[in-house]
């Protein structure tokens, strides 16, 4: 299911604590590029597949982020990616997080 920049962010958002609850395992998130361009690194955000978390963290590792991300936004996608191990994170990952998400809200909603 493909989703729209605006349905995007909310579709994300969910997909988040999926991702984080469920410690999968996955790509590393500190290994992904940092030098994407804004369209190939929202083409993979809107593209987003709600029944696929871990097939969408492979996807957001190969892309990785551009390079002008913030640090702390850049910290939550490697949150994500990683498909934390723990059952819940804490306060202080969950912000990074939510950071990244609202980074990629505010990047991709006109791409």
């Amino acid at each position: 299911m493909k989703t729209s920049p605006t349905r995007g962010a909310a579709a994300l958002a969910s997909l988040v604590a999926a991702v984080l609850i469920a410690g999968c395992g996955g790509p590393d998130g500190s290994s992904a590029p940092k030098d994407a361009s804004v369209k190939d690194f929202c083409k993979v955000v809107n593209d987003l597949d709600t029944s696929d978390a871990k097939g969408f963290a492979e996807d957001l590792a190969e892309v990785g982020t551009p390079k002008d991300i913030p640090a702390e936004a850049r910290d939550g996608f490697e949150i994500m990616v990683d498909n934390a191990a723990e059952k819940s994170i804490s306060d202080s990952k969950q912000k990074k997080v939510s950071t990244f998400v609202a980074y990629f809200t505010t990047t991709c909603s006109g791409a």
